[in-house]
């Protein structure tokens, strides 16, 4: 017997999606497509359980299935569960998770499409746990996470490219990469010190590799750390600011070309006039960092930003 659930709730639905694409490349004749995805799912949520099984134990599974016009059917599954002994501090959590994506038209029928492309599958899963201390003061966290992607869709690069693919698309096209896998961890930590002052720092390590060759994905960068700040005066006065630091990674599927790593910072502030009324502001990227995430594309720079924000 493995016990009862004091509170489940099970739900039930259905999607249809139908895309269409009408597009004319360089005066040409208009290409023009269509189609469609039906879709049902069901989800079942039960927590927390009566003895034997432990309180503090909450599970979750769905099921989904997809029925595409083009590229056929199929059923992906999904669950997670999170278990906190002795309803304590402490909390472990988990999930696996299956994926099914069909290419878009514009992946297919555009000027960089690839009539070729595969759906795309994938399984995964992550195993993390979280820890409050200090008088919930503090809290640190850390997750192991794994994914294994079969016909990845992925945009290949054709600058001064010797793929046969890249014949006559100079400008680049769509491909599946027949085996691809995803691994790393992600650290935290987060500290209340005084209230209305949050401080939390992430780092995220992903190792992403192409199976076929072992080259690493590109456009994926193997370290990643957000540092964030927030501090709410009894006054009204909110102050804030983010730093985001990005590692070097690889524009193109041969990593022979780099793009290099960056660092932006965003800071913020607000005013509560009223009870419901706050006036905001924020610069994105203050220091006018001047960096690409894809070769040649660069990113916005300094950017302010600000308004009136009324909550009923």
């Amino acid at each position: 017997m493995l016990g009862i659930p004091d509170r489940a709730e099970i739900a039930f639905g259905a999607e249809c999606e139908e895309a269409l694409y009408r597009s004319s490349s360089f005066g040409g004749a208009p290409e023009r497509a269509d189609t469609w995805i039906n879709s049902i799912y069901g989800e079942v949520t039960a927590a927390p359980f009566r003895a034997p099984v432990p309180a503090g134990l909450s599970l979750t599974a769905g099921i989904r299935h997809d029925d595409h016009r083009t590229f056929g059917s199929e059923t992906t599954f999904a669950a997670s569960g999170a278990f906190t002994p002795d309803e304590g501090p402490t909390v472990v959590r988990a999930s696996y998770g299956e994926g099914f994506k069909a290419p878009s038209l514009y992946q297919l029928y555009s000027q960089y499409g690839n009539r070729s492309l595969q759906p795309e599958t994938a399984d995964s899963w992550d195993l993390g746990v979280t820890h409050s201390f200090l008088g919930e003061r503090a809290q640190i966290g850390a997750t192991r996470f794994e994914r294994d992607t079969t016909n990845l869709i992925n945009f290949v690069s054709c600058f001064d490219q010797a793929d046969p693919i890249c014949v006559d698309r100079p400008f680049g096209t769509c491909d599946n990469i027949a085996a691809a896998s995803t691994d790393g961890w992600e650290l935290g930590i987060a500290l209340f010190p005084v209230d209305g002052f949050d401080l939390a720092l992430n780092y995220t390590i992903v190792d992403a590799f192409d199976d076929s060759n072992g080259n690493r994905l590109p456009r994926r960068a193997r370290d990643k750390v957000s540092l964030m700040a927030d501090y709410r005066m009894d006054g009204g006065i909110g102050l804030g600011a983010t730093v985001l630091m990005v590692g070097d990674s690889f524009d193109n599927a041969s990593n022979t070309r780099p793009l290099d790593g960056y660092v932006v910072v965003d800071v913020r502030a607000s005013y509560a006039m009223l009870e419901n009324v706050e006036l905001f502001g924020r610069i994105e990227n203050k220091f006018g960092a001047d960096y690409e995430t894809v070769f040649q594309y660069g990113q916005p720079g300094r950017g302010f930003f600000g308004g009136v924000r009324y909550a009923m």
